[in-house]
């Protein structure tokens, strides 16, 4: 699709599960963003390189989950990645595929590599976060199909080379103390929210980022 049509026709055409409404996810930010001047080592967003994350998604293709793990590497809070039958936060060792983010791309990696990241999570900005917060999140578990529906719909609409994963921290009302039913249950923690950067497909240059979606489930 020609760069004159997308802008007419408008990224915020693209439709599909759970998407979030701008104004909330820009709160959900702004929460997070608190705790980045408190908590060394938060990374406030991750880019992933959407043409490996297809190649994985194909390779795994008989796997039931994707999940996302928290890690920490470096001191920094990072992402893992984990292709499993088993949608809990217990990793399956013999089973799973597991993948670590090394700058936008996911690379495979050994369980024992990947549980001492884990473990380094939570004995690190993972207690710093939930004595803050007084909630814990490790992991977001999403449906295969999931995943692999919506960059396949992506491809439908727009030229993307990345996804933009943002880290926020939900609220359940808005700043004037509205509740916000969708995220009850979630309240203070944290999450992140799925953008792709879509190309001008001429010069396969950025020129805008689509709606945020709000995909997986919380775990533990």
């Amino acid at each position: 699709m020609e760069l004159e049509e997308l802008q007419r026709k408008g990224i915020e055409d693209f439709i599909f599960k759970k998407k979030i409404n701008h104004q909330e996810e820009k709160l959900f930010i702004m929460r997070y963003q608190v705790l980045t001047r408190s908590i060394s080592g938060l990374t406030e967003s991750f880019l992933i390189d959407a043409k490996r994350l297809k190649e994985l998604l194909l390779i795994n293709y008989s796997k039931s989950y994707c999940k996302f793990y928290y890690i920490q590497k470096n001191g920094s809070l990072n992402l893992g990645l984990s292709f499993s039958d088993n949608e809990e936060e217990l990793i399956q060792e013999n089973d799973d595929i597991l993948y670590a983010l090394d700058n936008e791309l996911f690379i495979k990696t050994d369980f024992k590599s990947f549980n001492s990241m884990i473990i380094d999570f939570k004995e690190g900005i993972g207690d710093k976060l939930v004595s803050q917060t007084g909630t814990e999140s490790n992991m977001i578990s999403y449906d295969f199909e999931i995943v692999d529906s919506y960059i396949k719909s992506l491809e439908l609409h727009f030229t993307f080379n990345h996804l933009k994963f943002n880290m926020f921290q939900y609220r359940s009302t808005d700043l004037n103390g509205t509740s916000l039913p969708n995220f009850e249950n979630k309240n203070d923690r944290i999450s992140f929210c799925v953008h792709a950067l879509v190309n001008d497909s001429e010069n396969n240059k950025i020129f805008a980022e689509s709606s945020g979606y709000d995909l997986g489930n919380l775990r533990p």
